[in-house]
């Protein structure tokens, strides 16, 4: 299988000589895998892969990836700062990047709300207040009490 050497001691290395502090410190900087990857002189899918061959270490990735949504929104505020009227759109851009890649990152703290979650099931509304009206004119039939009903909201 061609590049199995080399995928092999690239996880020789991840393991042995850079370790899970680096790759921790390069996503707290806001480098995404493929960037981090390149800084360690391995293979992304190597890299993938050995990050996902722990749970620990997923979720240690996972944790800094939420801390780095923090340095991506500060690259936002500089990127915001330096912008000239000739490199607007362009910085336009970068800063939206930035936003969208930190509402993944770190939801809890910077992904776009729009109001409320709120889900209002009507049907069941519906049939609750069929049955108080029912409940509250038990003499009467269903069409009957709801015309009882309506006459007394006129």
């Amino acid at each position: 299988m061609p590049g199995s050497p080399k995928r092999k001691s690239d996880t020789q290395r991840l393991e042995n000589e850079i370790g899970e502090g680096r790759l921790v410190e390069l996503i707290e900087q806001g480098l995404t895998m493929k960037r981090c990857a390149e800084a360690l002189g391995v293979g992304p899918l190597t890299l993938s892969r050995w990050v996902s061959a722990s749970p620990e270490r997923a979720a240690t990735i996972a944790r800094a990836r939420a801390s780095a949504a923090h340095a991506l929104a500060d690259q936002a505020l500089d990127i915001s700062d330096e912008s000239t009227p000739e490199t607007e759109r362009i910085d336009r851009l970068r800063i939206e990047t930035r936003r969208w890649l930190a509402g993944k990152w770190n939801p809890e703290s910077f992904a776009d709300r729009s109001g409320p979650q709120i889900t209002v099931n009507v049907t069941q509304q519906h049939l609750g207040s069929l049955r108080d009206l029912l409940s509250a004119h038990p003499q009467q039939g269903a069409i009957e009490a709801v015309e009882t009903d309506v006459k007394q909201l006129r």
